[in-house]
């Protein structure tokens, strides 16, 4: 089967990555061999001490992303995506989106360029019983009663994996 068909039939596969300068789109084959690009340049900004990306951003540079992608296809096959096999998202290697039920940011995007999670990552070293790094993706969040499953219906604060 060929590129073209592959895509036509729905059977290519979308990956997005939220990176620290560029927001990237690609579409593959199930060899993972890349059918085709799109990208969007974006930068954080300082927002009440947090180097952070705002929803508006995140949604915006998304659609424009995908959009890119999906002009790609359209100059390169000629056709028009109806849809995919699968879809990947990952985000860039120290910030993270945590979202509500009703789609609202738990707390800001953080981002690599933050240094304020030391006191986050010294509680997660104990709860997890392992070392947090300081950047890592687990140690962003500093305010752990902001995250629900942190804390069950009395306030008490929950181990991994609803444990007490």
């Amino acid at each position: 089967m060929g590129k073209k068909e592959l895509i036509e039939e729905g059977k290519a596969y979308l990956g997005i990555e939220f990176g620290s300068t560029r927001i990237k789109a690609v579409a593959c084959d199930e060899a993972g061999e890349v059918l085709a690009i799109g990208g969007f340049g974006w930068e954080n900004s300082l927002k009440d001490g947090i180097w952070t990306y705002s929803k508006e951003e995140i949604f915006a540079g998304l659609k424009a992303c995908y959009a890119d992608l999906l002009k790609d296809i359209k100059e390169k096959y000629g056709i028009t995506v109806s849809s995919f096999s699968g879809i990947g998202i990952s985000a860039m290697m120290h910030g993270y989106l945590a979202f509500d039920s009703s789609n609202n940011l738990l707390v800001p995007f953080r981002t690599w360029r933050n240094t304020i999670t030391g006191e986050a990552a010294e509680i997660l070293t104990k709860e997890f019983i392992l070392r947090i790094l300081l950047k890592s993706l687990s140690s962003k969040i500093t305010d752990l009663s902001s995250v629900p499953s942190c804390r069950a219906a009395g306030g008490e604060r929950l181990l991994p994996w609803g444990s007490r």
